[in-house]
């Protein structure tokens, strides 16, 4: 149950309702929004977002259907995106559709004055009414979706990828010295807990926010996976989260030294509506025993928190009713949740439930004590950094799947391919990921080969597992060369891999004897790394065939 909002909307004017909104509804936040209301109250606190005006709707000549379907976006972003999003649409809207939902032709005369920010506004709008049923919008939809402006990482911007190895040695250096410094001490004042941290940088706010920038650098998990957090996520090694969904043997058991392990839950979708604690990743997350210990520490000092405010409301509060009490209550609380008149008549397990996000912190506050002082330092470059780190020291993509929680395509898209960072994860692919199939089972002259050979001129240096691969290959044209490190591409152990690379060192060496040019360049690079994948396996056949030879003696 959510609780009663109307203290916080205390608000005026009415909308009449389309039927496809309903009078009332629980936001993503968990506050009660009555509908009929011009401004609706979507955060406890200040933060971005806590308010939405839809006054405008009413001020402005729109045609009532256009009104209806905008109320309808609108109470479906209240209630499945951040109240930061929901009222940037909100403004994008206001300022370019006041008259009424555009149609194809004016969206396309409108979108070159837009500034990137509304076009992805705009976007969401028509792709959120597309998902709602309207159909007629699919086609303006896909418009807008084909007309975002893409951006490429510059490796060089020190704004932006990867953080320089000198800089995210600082921030780490600098959490730990926080944390150690920090007082822990579990007895504190109940102004400890209420006062926000600007005026107190020694109070709870300071420290929630301490554990969140340790959990942003230990986990390498998004803003909104760290916020979303409740304390029946985190138990200790070798305990169980007696969850359906994850399977026992995935959990951390027990390996004699003290520990923790976290239950993220994914926060992306195929789409629709979902619940961001709906779906939780199949393997919980490790947390070493030295960080495990201020998680520890932080916990007792919310429960220190929670203990006075039970108090105040006269409930009984042993340490083991107060740590019930505790599970479904977000690790990362707004303040708020010190303030006994926030509870009004309702119990504490009314208003917190297993999927409620009631009174947990906003993903921007998360992102924003990453930095700490540091402008342009935010999780996303801390998932760059710490992937692209990983990946140089040879992990493969399923490990850097598995540590992110990610698909394995998404865990490559996070890694910062600047070209020294390809270069040096791709000397450590060589030994792994490529060779683990390169001769899985090995051929040989002996062996049966497939009809879909590969040829150089008259010499057969492998051959394809599957040709239907082969036919729509953007690097046909190159072959045999650009078979080289393709999955599809089985080595001959006899071939003559040698030959193959002496010609392709001869055109390197003529390029690069040339007026060089970006595109030559390009081409010469993507030479070199095929030659460079062609050694491996000149190696890999000669370690096999002495094998051979060794057991043939």
């Amino acid at each position: 149950m959510a609780m009663n909002s109307s203290a916080l909307n205390n608000l005026v004017g009415e909308f009449s309702l389309p039927k496809n909104v309903p009078e009332k509804f629980i936001c993503r936040s968990g506050l009660e929004v009555n509908s009929r209301k011009l401004m609706w109250r979507l955060l406890v606190n200040s933060g971005k977002g806590h308010t939405l005006d839809l006054s405008w709707l009413v001020s402005r000549k729109i045609p009532g259907p256009d009104k209806d379907k905008i109320l309808e976006v609108m109470q479906y972003y209240a209630q499945n995106r951040s109240a930061g999003t929901t009222v940037t649409v909100n403004y994008t809207i206001k300022a370019n559709l006041s008259k009424g939902i555009l149609g194809l032709t004016d969206v396309c005369n409108l979108w070159p004055s837009l500034k990137s920010g509304a076009k992805k506004s705009l976007n969401q709008f028509y792709g959120t009414l597309a998902l709602l049923g309207y159909e007629e919008f699919e086609s303006i939809h896909e418009f807008t979706r084909s007309s975002l402006p893409t951006h490429r990482l510059d490796p060089l911007c020190p704004d932006k990828g990867r953080l320089p190895d000198l800089q995210y040695s600082y921030l780490f250096k600098r959490l730990i010295a926080d944390l150690s410094s920090f007082d822990w001490s579990p007895d504190k004042e109940m102004s400890y807990f209420s006062e926000p941290g600007g005026r107190n940088k020694s109070g709870f706010s300071t420290a929630r926010n301490l554990i969140s920038r340790m959990l942003s650098f230990c986990t390498v998990r998004r803003p909104l996976q760290i916020s979303s957090l409740k304390w029946c996520d985190i138990i200790s090694f070798g305990s169980t989260f007696s969850d359906d969904r994850i399977l026992r043997e995935n959990e951390v058991k027990s390996i004699g030294f003290g520990g923790l392990q976290i239950r993220f839950h994914y926060v992306k979708s195929g789409g629709g509506s979902v619940n961001i604690r709906e779906y939780p990743e199949p393997y919980p997350f490790p947390i070493a025993e030295d960080f495990s210990v201020y998680i520890d520490l932080y916990k007792r000092q919310y429960a220190s928190g929670l203990r006075l405010v039970l108090d105040a409301l006269g409930s009984v509060t042993t340490p083991e009713v107060v740590l019930k009490q505790m599970l479904n209550m977000p690790v990362f609380p707004d303040i708020s949740l010190f303030n006994q008149e926030i509870y009004g008549e309702k119990f504490i397990d009314e208003l917190f439930s297993d999927k409620s996000l009631f009174l947990h912190v906003s993903e921007q506050t998360v992102s924003k004590a990453v930095g700490e002082g540091l402008e342009r330092v935010g999780t996303n470059r801390l998932r760059h950094t710490a992937l692209t780190r990983a990946a140089e020291q040879g992990l493969d993509a399923a490990r850097l799947s598995k540590m992110t929680g990610v698909t394995v395509p998404a865990a490559r898209c996070y890694v910062d391919l600047d070209y020294e960072a390809r270069r040096r994860i791709d000397q450590k692919y060589r030994a792994n990921e490529f060779l683990s199939n390169v001769f899985n089972p090995p051929r040989s002259l002996d062996a049966p080969i497939s009809e879909d050979v590969v040829l150089d001129g008259a010499n057969t240096v492998g051959s394809t597992i599957q040709s239907s691969g082969c036919n729509s290959c953007a690097a046909r044209i190159a072959r045999p060369v650009s078979c080289y490190g393709c999955q599809n591409f089985i080595p001959l152990l006899e071939g003559d891999h040698k030959g193959l690379l002496e010609k392709l060192e001869l055109k390197i060496s003529a390029n690069q004897s040339r007026i060089s040019g970006p595109d030559q360049d390009r081409v010469t690079e993507a030479m070199q790394i095929q030659a460079e994948k062609i050694r491996v396996v000149i190696e890999a056949c000669d370690q096999a065939l002495a094998n051979r030879r060794h057991l043939d003696d």
